[in-house]
C-alpha cells in the first residue's frame, strides 16, 4: 500500500470513528494495529462488533468478510462487519457489509433486548396497579398509562414502529374544544336578565 492509500484509509478510519461518536456512540474508537496476527478490526467501543473500515477502489466483499471473521474472533467480539467507503459519498453513505448469518444474529439480539425491555416495563405496570399510588406514577411514567397496552406502544415508540401517542387535548396542535367542558356549556350566564 502506498503512503497515500495509507493516509485516505487512515483518514477513513478516522472519518467512520467520528461519525459512531456524533451519533451514539462516544467510546467508538480506532484500533492499531493492523495487518497484525491478532489484528481486531479498525473500529473499536461499538458494543459486540468488530468492525473493518475499508476504502479501496474495487469492493471484494468476500476476502474482507473472511478477514472480519478472523478478527471478530481475535476481538472475542459476538458480530463482525465491514464498512467500506462509496465512490463519491460521505461516510453516512458507507456500505455495511456482513453475512446473513452475522444480520439474523443481531436482529435476534435486538429481539430478545425489545422482549427483556417489554418484560420489565410489564413488571413495573403491574407492581404500580396494585399501588396506591398508581396515578402518581402514570403521571411521571408516559410507558404506564394504558397498562400493558401503553407499554406496547412505547415500546412501538421507541424501536420506531408508530409515533409517540398525544396527550388527550392535543388536536394536531389545537386544543380540544369540548362544550360540554366549556365554562358557558352553551348557556348564557349574564345577571342583568
Amino acid at each position: 500500500m502506498t503512503n497515500r492509500n495509507k493516509r485516505l484509509g487512515d483518514e477513513y478510519e478516522r472519518d467512520v470513528q467520528d461519525y459512531f461518536q456524533a451519533n451514539g456512540w462516544p467510546g467508538a474508537r480506532r484500533s492499531l494495529g493492523a495487518g497484525r496476527r491478532d489484528d481486531m478490526g479498525d473500529i473499536g467501543g461499538v458494543t459486540e462488533w468488530c468492525l473493518q473500515a475499508k476504502r479501496w477502489g474495487q469492493l471484494s466483499f468476500p476476502a474482507w468478510l473472511k478477514d472480519v471473521e478472523r478478527q471478530r474472533q481475535n476481538a472475542d467480539e459476538r458480530f463482525g462487519a465491514v464498512i467500506a467507503k462509496r465512490r463519491q459519498k460521505g461516510v453516512s453513505e458507507s456500505y455495511v457489509v456482513m453475512t446473513l448469518e452475522t444480520f439474523v444474529g443481531a436482529q435476534n439480539a435486538i429481539q430478545r433486548l425489545r422482549e427483556q425491555v417489554l418484560e420489565e416495563q410489564t413488571m413495573r405496570v403491574i407492581e404500580n396497579e396494585t399501588n396506591d399510588e398508581q396515578e402518581q406514577s402514570k403521571a411521571r411514567h408516559p410507558s404506564s398509562r394504558g397498562g400493558v397496552a401503553g407499554i406496547e406502544r412505547f415500546i412501538a415508540c421507541l424501536f420506531g414502529e408508530e409515533e409517540a401517542p398525544r396527550s388527550k387535548n392535543d388536536r394536531g396542535g389545537r386544543l380540544a374544544n369540548n362544550d360540554d367542558d366549556h365554562p358557558n356549556n352553551g348557556t348564557n350566564h349574564n345577571d342583568s336578565d
